[in-house]
């Protein structure tokens, strides 16, 4: 996919869509083709196509992508994600998820860097959204050598690097947001088995999903309260003014701008704001969309509380085959795990602990750090990996998850 079938026209709406000259047919209205070149000028005749004559004219001439308006007349022939051209990657089986972790160092040596890697990439963020509010130029290029450290973390030890996005919410929810989306992508794709270039891909595209939202009204973005229609109307351009900041950028990916421009569509075709269903949709959008919606379901926003991770994991399989593709919802539960990194749990004999890692073979007995006894009164920290033989002889495992506001406990300064 090159850069200019990603175009969008000054005048998109929802109801655009952007379709091979090849599915046209008549009843359609046609609002622009080309590719801004002296050869392939860009066309925008905005009329109904009424005759079959009209069709092959556009294609005799060359014409490999239009843009057209589903609400001013017909959609276009029915096309699948292959016909459309984009990344060849395949979908994977349930069983092609590489939970079988070969982790090179152990999380407790990793977490220092990861810590450090999170720190960087979080002011990077912060001053790139707040020189574009300012009206200042974005500088892409500083992004390669941290989302390079992002990688090296998650290939050396993706536990580490998960416990941070799920624990670290103390910053400001647009700036951590980003941060989080971005390594938990490169951690699902990694257990997905995707090679080093594809991860690189997944974490800028998490990096910059929602750089749109500068472009927003902040009073609508921080309101506490539920927004109205007109309002969620003005949030829903995000995507479209993210791809629009970054498609002049140069060096970024075309599957970058084409994940930032769709995480927000859906399995059933109800998202935006293209309204794209599941066939034309990437396996970088499938894995980040999962990835954005688990966080934002995970964090504190001005509007709503975190829910727990074992609660959002609950609502996205509850959402699998309508927002997601019920595969790939599936393998992100069984790379997190039933009770994911970071989760705060009571065990069978009433003490406290922190999920610290997931056993890939029983889900239901992770190891933990058990840290405060029945009556939460601190204790010596104690790590037991719940799935062997000492605890399972002892009948030891999780009984619920709680949450640990309840007890004003910051679990990012106890999972070391």
């Amino acid at each position: 996919m090159t850069l200019d079938e990603l175009y969008l026209p000054q005048d998109f709406s929802p109801t655009m869509k952007k379709v091979p000259a090849s599915a046209l047919q008549p009843g359609v209205f046609l609002v622009e083709y080309g590719e801004g070149t002296f050869v392939r000028p860009i066309v925008r005749p905005r009329r109904l196509l009424e005759s079959t004559t009209e069709v092959e004219d556009i294609r005799s001439a060359g014409v490999k992508w239009v843009y057209i308006d589903t609400a001013r007349g017909l959609d276009a022939a029915e096309t699948t994600r292959s016909e459309l051209d984009f990344d060849p990657m395949p979908t994977p089986g349930v069983d092609a998820i590489l939970l079988g972790k070969s982790n090179k160092i152990a999380y407790h040596e990793e977490i220092y860097f990861a810590r450090k890697v999170y720190n960087h990439t979080l002011e990077y963020v912060r001053k790139f959204m707040e020189d574009l509010r300012q009206g200042r130029p974005l500088d892409y290029k500083e992004s390669e050598p941290l989302v390079r450290d992002i990688l090296e973390s998650v290939l050396r030890n993706d536990t580490a690097a998960a416990s941070l996005a799920i624990l670290r919410r103390k910053s400001k929810y647009l700036y951590t947001h980003c941060v989080n989306v971005s390594i938990l992508a490169a951690v699902f794709g990694r257990r997905l088995g995707l090679l080093e270039e594809k991860l690189r891909i997944l974490a800028t595209a998490g990096l910059f999903l929602d750089i749109g939202k500068v472009r927003l009204n902040e009073r609508i973005l921080n309101k506490p309260g539920r927004l109205t229609p007109e309002e969620f109307e003005h949030v829903k351009w995000h995507p479209a003014e993210g791809y629009i900041l970054l498609r002049d950028q140069k060096g970024v990916s075309d599957y970058v701008l084409e994940a930032v421009l769709d995480h927000h569509e859906r399995y059933d075709g109800q998202g935006y704001p293209r309204s794209l269903s599941d066939r034309n949709l990437s396996t970088y959008t499938r894995i980040l969309a999962i990835a954005d919606a688990y966080d934002a379901m995970t964090s504190d926003k001005p509007y709503k509380g975190a829910m727990l991770p074992t609660e959002a994991l609950k609502n996205l399989y509850a959402g699998r085959g309508r927002i997601h593709h019920p595969e790939y919802i599936e393998l992100f539960i069984r790379c997190l795990g039933v009770y994911p990194v970071g989760s705060f749990v009571r065990l069978s004999d009433g003490r406290y602990a922190v999920v610290a890692d997931m056993a890939s073979d029983l889900p239901l007995c992770p190891t933990v750090k058990i840290l405060y006894d029945r009556r939460m009164r601190p204790m010596r920290s104690e790590v037991i990996n719940l799935s062997s033989p000492e605890a399972l002889s002892e009948n030891l495992l999780i009984t619920d998850c709680v949450d640990p506001k309840d007890y004003k406990i910051d679990l990012s300064l106890l999972l070391d």
